[in-house]
């Protein structure tokens, strides 16, 4: 039998109905990732038993630990999933809708025609759903646009808009906001194992749930995330999790480091800050071996969330301020924002508006430019909308 390859494996996601009970209704998730090794381990333990010589006794069976870290592609549609294992289930809006102006289509070139919406804030490339018109009601992608005027492929008929508010532009964009929730949904992953010619094996982990997620934003490598998962169980098995075939499997919708920008303090941070480094942490108690469980861990509890990372920047005046902030025991705030550039619309954002620096005085090593390192904590005190931690993002997924 051929080696089973890593290209032709298969990653499955799903959320359990409670820690380590698979759901009732399956709605699992085909998951893009370039590394998984969350695996069981059982040691095989020694006994010190003395009994007739020094020939030594059988080993006897360990706990069960099943732990391990994904990296995963950072994306406006995939990373939903995992964002939800790791802070809860979100709250999610549509963004409103807005009226045609008191004004008539117009012929465009290419096949287009024109909307009059005034001030309308759409981008091209994001859908739309457009209602009480006569000739234009439907599902479009807006192709261009202009202060004043939204452009969709259609055939041009006449006609003339009365802005009653019935004639409306809705925007098929959603905004899903991640906090930090008091309990976390536990998750199971499907792995699959396969060479050229044959599906080996299916490895079902089940009661699992994401420690800490850990990313790196900057530099020209790929924008990926790392999660530390822990687990109840895995079992091999034959046949796949979902046996109807039924699986979802969402388009990558790619985000990239060169289109993170950073806010500091209310303000927008350029030209000094050369990467970032960020761990949100669920700090989970894996020390959970019950008694009856077959020596799995019978849950793993949540912990006090930790959100820190580091500040790698150019020495020069705003890292000194930077600097000066830390040594000031001074209040910040940080925001971190990938806007997708196909549509200048769609993002990931991450805000903390609570934030200390801790001091950390840059080390001259050689002749060339002087960098710092500036360690950050983030945490809640008396913000009046955000709990220490708030990330939104912004796709055209409804429902998941």
């Amino acid at each position: 039998m051929s080696q089973a390859r890593g290209s032709l494996s298969r990653l499955v996601l799903d959320f359990e109905k409670s820690f380590d009970t698979d759901p009732d209704t399956k709605n699992g998730y085909i998951v893009p990732f370039n590394s998984f090794t969350v695996a069981s381990d059982r040691a095989l333990n020694t006994p010190e038993t003395i009994q007739n010589g020094r020939a030594p006794k059988a080993p006897f069976d360990g706990n069960i630990d099943v732990a391990g870290d994904a990296v995963i592609p950072v994306d406006l549609a995939n990373f939903w999933l995992w964002l939800k294992g790791l802070l809860g289930t979100p709250t999610t809006s549509q963004e409103s809708s807005v009226n045609l102006d008191s004004a008539s289509a117009t012929d465009e070139d290419n096949g287009l025609v024109g909307l009059p919406i005034t001030d309308h804030g759409l981008k091209s490339g994001i859908m739309v759903t457009i209602t009480g018109t006569e000739n234009y009601d439907g599902d479009y992608e807006i192709k261009e646009v202009t202060t004043d005027k939204i452009m969709i492929e259609e055939t041009y008929t006449s006609e003339s808009f009365i802005f009653s508010g019935s004639e409306t532009v809705q925007p098929k964009v959603y905004d899903h906001v991640f906090s930090i929730a008091d309990t976390l949904p536990s998750m199971l992953f499907e792995k699959r194992f396969k060479n050229p010619s044959a599906v080996m094996k299916y490895s079902k982990m089940t009661g699992q749930r994401l420690n800490n997620m850990s990313i790196s934003m900057g530099g020209d490598g790929e924008l990926t995330a790392s999660f530390n998962i822990m687990g109840a169980d895995e079992i091999l098995q034959d046949s796949p999790y979902d046996t109807e075939g039924n699986l979802n499997e969402l388009a990558l919708q790619r985000l990239h480091n060169f289109q993170v920008t950073l806010n500091e303090g209310g303000s927008a941070l350029t030209g000094t800050v050369t990467t970032v480094d960020l761990e949100i942490t669920n700090n989970l108690d894996g020390d959970t071996y019950t008694i009856g469980n077959g020596g799995k861990r019978g849950d793993l509890v949540e912990g006090v969330m930790g959100i820190s990372g580091t500040i790698n920047a150019l020495f020069n005046s705003d890292a000194l301020t930077l600097l000066e902030h830390a040594i000031n025991a001074q209040e910040r705030s940080l925001k971190f924002s990938v806007l997708d550039s196909a549509t200048n619309y769609y993002k990931l954002e991450i805000e903390m508006p609570e934030v200390r620096y801790g001091r950390a005085t840059p080390p001259v090593d050689g002749p060339q430019g002087v960098r710092m390192s500036l360690p950050f904590q983030a945490y809640y005190g008396d913000d009046a909308s955000i709990e220490g931690l708030k990330v939104t993002l912004k796709n055209n997924i409804e429902t998941y």
